[in-house]
């Protein structure tokens, strides 16, 4: 068994809404992998793949909640647009051939389904499979963060691959995120604070986090080096918590900026540093 684990952050100044994360594994057992099957153990949350003659057994296991255990038959002649029903839909294949619209390759759509399904489609007897094995979903506000795990495992049985998911499971070698909506984690200050900008050096968008020990007017200046107002990012009245500002140097020229916040008759800077 190995572990796979992401950590997501999401560096922009809007709110990641409805995300899943998975992982998508093409899995060719033997030479025969047009017969491969994949079968769902409900009570362990595990969805394997083998050969119809035995061994090796194989699965990606979640560690966290389960948006998606989902089985594809890869030649299915089915597709999205083609599906009349709820099952249809779900028997989508991804081949991809150019001259054929029913084989479309795996669609942005079709991934997306296939990471919010459940445990919809599971058991396929005998084709040339695919799984997808997806967790949330996550709300993430700018600068949060969440971590997802992942095991991979194999076995010589279905016993033995429930084995080693079992114990790689209770190894509990780093916590995962639950399906829910996270902000960064950093208490509001009960003062006006200006935070270093992130990235920084940075070379084309920085974000900048500040806060306000009372919601009322704001303004978020940057300035160059001579003192030369290059824009203002914020103006406007500005709610008591963590806020961001998107700072977006694509078309300015390398150095140091000075980023002003000005509330309440208080001012707060703080330097950033554009490399390109």
């Amino acid at each position: 068994t190995f572990f796979i684990r992401y950590t997501i952050t999401n560096n922009s100044n809007s709110t990641l809404s409805n995300m899943h994360v998975g992982l998508f594994n093409d899995w060719d057992l033997h030479l025969d992998f047009e017969n491969d099957r994949t079968v769902y153990i409900e009570e362990d949350s595990l969805l394997y793949a083998h050969d119809p003659q035995g061994a090796p057994y194989v699965a990606v296991a979640h560690m966290g909640a389960v948006s998606s255990a989902f089985a594809i038959d890869n030649a299915s002649q089915m597709s999205l647009p083609n599906a009349t029903t709820r099952e249809d839909s779900l028997r989508f294949g991804v081949y991809y051939r150019e001259d054929e619209a029913r084989f479309d390759g795996f669609t942005d759509a079709e991934k997306r389904l296939a990471l919010t399904a459940g445990t919809e489609r599971t058991d396929i007897p005998g084709a040339d499979i695919s799984v997808v094995t997806g967790t949330g979903p996550f709300t993430l506000l700018p600068l949060a963060s969440v971590d997802v795990g992942f095991i991979y495992a194999w076995g010589s049985s279905v016993h033995d691959l429930r084995s080693q998911v079992s114990t790689a499971r209770n190894l509990n070698l780093f916590d995962v995120s639950e399906p829910g909506e996270y902000s960064q984690f950093r208490e509001v200050s009960d003062r006006l604070t200006l935070f270093q900008n992130f990235p920084n050096p940075f070379n084309k968008e920085t974000m900048i986090e500040f806060h306000l020990p009372e919601t009322g007017h704001a303004e978020l200046t940057v300035y160059n080096m001579l003192g030369q107002r290059i824009t203002t990012l914020v103006d406007d009245n500005v709610e008591q918590r963590a806020n961001f500002a998107l700072f977006d140097a694509s078309g300015l020229a390398s150095g140091i900026y000075v980023a002003v916040l000005r509330s309440g008759g208080r001012t707060e800077t703080i330097k950033m540093s554009l490399v390109k």
